[in-house]
């Protein structure tokens, strides 16, 4: 529960503008998919140390962690739509 709420925190800092429904999936990605997001969190401050900026970073990180992604992605669009909390 503490861990949600600061996780919350930190997408809502990262992410105004956005609408809450959406936020609210990116926690739930996150909460279900935490060594992913850990090891993605590991792997941009290494590219970020190389000088590569934030989105930069992120990008190649995905691009290496492409189908992971796509699958945490797929799930967290099929939960939208279908209303199931499957993520």
């Amino acid at each position: 529960m503490i861990k949600e709420f600061f996780i919350k925190k930190m997408i809502d800092r990262q992410m105004q503008g956005v609408p809450e429904a959406q936020k609210n999936k990116i926690v739930e990605a996150v909460m279900k998919n935490p060594q992913f997001f850990e090891m993605v969190a590991k792997e941009m401050q290494q590219e970020m140390a190389t000088g590569k900026d934030q989105m930069a970073a992120m990008m190649a990180v995905l691009a290496r962690h492409k189908d992971e992604a796509e699958g945490i992605a797929q799930k967290l669009k099929s939960s939208e739509t279908s209303g199931n909390e499957g993520v």
